[in-house]
């Protein structure tokens, strides 16, 4: 077995990550920062340190594994510790030494070799259990390490995982490197096309792609609530007469009761809570009578929008109607609100849109008080799925988080947004279009 020494360039980025001795290694880096080459440059040394050992490249795509296979033949340096390249059955170098370099997609992967290196690249695109159950394990027994490099793609498994990589423990070390940070990022060249690139791409995905900055979630409705949410005390423009809407979701034994009450001239949500589980109706229709109430005036009176769709009010037909009349007693301005399949997709993306409105332009058509921490969260975690072989998507909270998640306040603000926008129960001809206050 003959021995081959040769050197090959890395940036000093990727030196320190590389030469450190941490188990799990995990890189969090903007599109183009040079992942790839980081993967290839890993992927060499651990052929060479290791002769005889297995090294192995992950991704969910082969078309990956061929873009790193092409880098490291354009390599006369690397080429030169190849004794043999195969294309298939799977993709893999043979080297000199007598280590082997693999190249897999994880679709239908199974087990493998003992490794004493993996690379995931796009980690954050794989399942979890992919790599906790199948990749993670093939470096056991053999003290091998793991290299992740992706970029984030929300807060799931590879986000929590990175974040376990900024704590103290030795074994999982996370780097983050943002694209403007990358060698050709620096020229003038460099500078100008990213810029230009900021200017083309949806601020959201910037941040995430380019700035390794994660959305709440990879399926995320509402992806501006951060930039719509003021610190200061939100009080209203005395110059304009104030209306003001109440959105009530009602529930009682599984979800809470949940009301948002929204300024209609200036888009500031002026209160936002929920009661309790197990709430009697009498008591839920006082306490929402109440904050009515404290937001009417004589000829103004607060107009409330609540859910009538069935089995939040009650179990049956009967209850619900007997608790509808209760609230229709004690509130003046109220007005039955039925959700169906065909107005929650409407009504879901008229708040993304006015949420992103706000938060994109000059005009804040919706303002979130940072203290309606419940609120912000629910909208946050609002996800929405694509049904199979259909273009109709479901909205709601996610249910694969492992407990019981809720969007009673989404429900309520939704409702509440929508019935300004389409005036319900808002009384007087004062009442002037949102884009005349910020002119």
């Amino acid at each position: 077995m003959s021995t081959v020494t040769v050197r090959l360039r890395a940036t000093p980025a990727q030196q320190d990550i590389l030469m450190d001795p941490a188990r799990c290694k995990i890189a969090v880096c903007g599109r183009a920062w040079g992942k790839s080459t980081l993967i290839a440059l890993g992927l060499t040394k651990a052929s060479q340190e290791f002769p005889g050992c297995y090294a192995a490249y992950f991704t969910y795509k082969a078309d990956f594994a061929h873009h790193v296979m092409r880098i490291m033949r354009k390599s006369a340096a690397f080429m030169s510790l190849v004794r043999r390249a195969y294309c298939q059955f799977p993709p893999r170098f043979e080297m000199v030494n007598g280590s082997t370099i693999n190249f897999y997609t994880t679709a239908g992967l199974n087990r493998g070799p003992r490794l004493k290196f993996a690379a995931v690249d796009e980690a954050a695109f794989i399942p979890e259990d992919v790599f906790s159950n199948v990749i993670d394990p093939m470096t056991a027994g053999v003290a091998g390490s793991t290299l992740l490099a992706s970029t984030y793609n929300g807060r799931n498994w590879f986000y929590q995982l990175a974040e376990r990589g900024r704590g103290k423990s030795p074994d999982v070390k996370t780097w983050t490197y943002p694209t403007p940070t990358a060698c050709w990022a620096q020229t003038r060249a460099g500078k100008e096309w990213l810029e230009r690139k900021r200017q083309m791409t949806d601020p959201a995905a910037w941040d995430q792609e380019y700035m390794c900055i994660p959305l709440v979630s990879a399926n995320a409705v509402f992806r501006y609530v951060d930039k719509i949410v003021s610190v200061a005390p939100l009080v209203p423009r005395a110059r304009w007469p104030n209306h003001y809407i109440m959105g009530l979701d009602t529930a009682k034994e599984d979800d809470h009761t949940a009301f948002v009450v929204l300024e209609c001239e200036t888009g500031l949500v002026v209160h936002a809570d929920q009661l309790p589980l197990h709430t009697l109706w009498d008591n839920q229709v006082a306490r929402v009578a109440e904050i009515a109430d404290r937001y009417s005036l004589p000829d103004r009176p607060c107009s409330v929008v609540i859910d009538t769709t069935g089995n939040s009010q009650g179990k049956d037909t009967q209850e619900r109607d007997v608790v509808l009349t209760k609230f229709e007693r004690r509130i003046k301005n109220m007005h039955p609100f039925r959700w169906s399949k065909e107005n929650k997709q409407q009504i879901v993306r008229h708040l993304s849109l006015e949420i992103e409105h706000s938060a994109t332009t000059a005009e804040k058509v919706l303002t979130l008080p940072a203290a309606a921490e419940e609120l912000i969260a629910q909208l946050k975690i609002y996800s929405y799925k694509i049904l199979p072989m259909s273009n109709y998507c479901i909205y709601g909270a996610p249910t694969n988080t492992g407990k019981h998640e809720h969007d009673d306040y989404v429900s309520a603000l939704a409702q509440a947004v929508w019935g300004r926008y389409r005036r319900i129960g808002i009384q007087g001809a004062n009442l002037l279009p949102l884009s005349v206050l910020f002119r």
